[in-house]
């Protein structure tokens, strides 16, 4: 029941989708490429991910859909800048954002890395944004969610967290040293 559910839904996704492109087609604006940007993402996310589970060993497949994946905060705030203001800051932090997600997946770097430096890059923002900023009493830590991980109310916890949770609060101490080793260049 649960693939029948899921292939009607992406049926009806796809459906939406080349109504979309459709209207693109006949009426071209920067809206209506967003949201065919967003939309695309997200089809060529579910085409990719059907691909990989027929085709074994699709690891370039995976790559290309964890980039799509990545891809749609950007995608998102450029869409909502069309109905509303969106602070040029947010922006550049879901671009870069994105830049860095996308080339750390393109690149194998998995685990607490990718998380340290998104967490770094936070901290280097408030730290020009928030007066009186400190690491350690203004920076709450990584929360990875894995929608695909999380099955409802039953989701088993390993270690006192729940399938498909990342949890990790680096220090402030190690946050500010990898800050300071960027302005470097240098190793901490």
């Amino acid at each position: 029941m649960d693939t029948v559910v899921t292939i009607l839904l992406q049926g009806a996704f796809y459906a939406v989708f080349a109504a979309v492109v459709a209207r693109y087609l006949r009426r071209r604006s920067q809206l209506n490429r967003d949201v065919v940007l967003a939309f695309g993402s997200v089809a060529g996310l579910f085409l990719l991910t059907i691909a990989s589970s027929l085709i074994p060993g699709s690891d370039p497949l995976q790559t290309i859909s964890s980039v799509l994946l990545v891809a749609q905060p950007f995608l998102t705030v450029r869409l909502v800048g069309h109905f509303g203001r969106v602070a040029a800051p947010l922006v550049v932090l879901a671009l870069v954002g994105f830049l860095v997600a996308a080339g750390l997946v393109i690149i194998g770097i998995t685990g607490n890395r990718p998380a340290l430096l998104y967490v770094v890059a936070l901290h280097r923002f408030l730290r020009w944004r928030v007066p009186d900023y400190s690491a350690e009493r203004h920076l709450a830590g990584v929360l990875y969610l894995f929608v695909r991980g999380m099955t409802g109310p039953e989701t088993p916890l390993v270690d006192g967290m729940p399938c498909g949770v990342f949890a990790w609060r680096p220090s402030g101490a190690l946050v500010e040293a990898l800050s300071d080793a960027f302005d470097r260049g240098t190793a901490p």
